[in-house]
């Protein structure tokens, strides 16, 4: 189960984010969204969940804590998706840049 530190961790985080790109926000009740942020670090993990909330901000044009939290099994599949093609278009790149060689 996720401490209390590390429950408030994740929704400063966020915050965090709000601020730095500048957009108005709601409050979020800390006292009533850690118990959230305690079920998103449970199912996906601290480092995992900072990793989905920087994805969210780089990808929505009006990120909010609440869609974040019941959306998060779509953002990981999204970003999950996004890594593995990054990874499978590098190694095609690679391979071509061979094929390349080999024909000259």
């Amino acid at each position: 189960m996720a401490t209390a530190k590390e429950r408030n961790e994740v929704i400063t985080v966020f915050r965090k984010y709000l601020s730095e790109n500048k957009i108005d926000h709601p409050v979020i009740n800390s006292y009533t969204e850690q118990w959230t942020a305690a079920a998103l670090i449970d199912s996906y993990g601290k480092s995992r969940v900072y990793e989905l909330i920087k994805y969210y901000f780089e990808v929505s044009p009006n990120p909010n804590w609440e869609w974040f939290s019941y959306n998060i099994k779509s953002i990981d599949n999204a970003k999950t998706n996004r890594d593995e093609d990054i990874r499978i278009r590098a190694k095609m790149k690679i391979l071509a840049k061979e094929w390349l060689e080999n024909i000259s």
